[in-house]
């Protein structure tokens, strides 16, 4: 990974920080591109729950390799990168001051939770809980999923938290054309799983060649 950083900084003659994106953005793309293959078979046999870690899993090593890798760098005290940055973040190894790509990343992540949850939504009413008790326990659960990546990146160095902001920003692109690719494919998606425990509820057939996964299942009978 490191060695990736180096060739982009050299080869394109890009500053440290403008590389820390470009590599970043790089890794996720191929990492992305390598979760959606995998995924195939899963997607196939209509495993929607073995795809979605599979894609969650190699998509969080294409977070972390990154902000590894800088770290490391810092720790190696790589020369260039005390000046490498730019505006207030112009030491990319010391941490950002006004917290800006910390924060600025946690949002996005916040936001990207809850465009993978929006279908949920319609069915909250059919599962057993109300509008007010769905929406507490949604907040409930993504700040408890955000507040301690906060925690963790407040404390990294500027070209650490810019990476991972960029991490962030590439989150709703690539869920997006997953949610495409799997249309486009005619896969069982999220939304289809659900729409169809709506017509479960409502007594009404579910279409041909269509049926619950077992997950479903098992939460119905309770």
């Amino acid at each position: 990974m490191m060695r990736l950083f180096e060739e982009t900084h050299v080869g394109l003659h890009l500053p440290w920080w403008q590389t820390f994106i470009f590599a970043t953005v790089l890794v996720r793309v191929c990492f992305f591109g390598m979760s959606m293959i995998m995924a195939i078979p899963f997607n196939k046999q209509g495993k929607l729950h073995a795809a979605e870690n599979m894609y969650h899993f190699i998509d969080l090593c294409s977070v972390v390799l990154p902000i590894w890798a800088i770290v490391k760098m810092n720790a190696l005290e790589y020369p260039g990168l005390a000046h490498g940055g730019t505006l207030w973040f112009e030491n990319l190894m010391q941490i950002d001051r006004y917290l800006v790509f910390p924060v600025t990343g946690v949002a996005i992540v916040f936001l990207s939770f809850s465009l993978d949850r929006k279908y949920i939504k319609i069915n909250m009413d059919k599962l057993g809980d109300p509008p007010s008790k769905f929406f507490h326990k949604w907040f409930l659960i993504n700040t408890a999923i955000c507040l301690p990546i906060l925690m963790g990146t407040m404390y990294l160095s500027a070209g650490a938290s810019l990476s991972f902001l960029t991490s962030s920003v590439c989150a709703p692109f690539f869920l997006a054309l997953r949610g495409h690719y799997a249309k486009e494919q005619n896969y069982q998606t999220r939304e289809d799983m659900l729409n169809m425990m709506k017509l479960h509820f409502k007594g009404e057939p579910i279409p041909p060649k269509k049926k619950l996964p077992k997950r479903v299942q098992e939460i119905i009978k309770k």
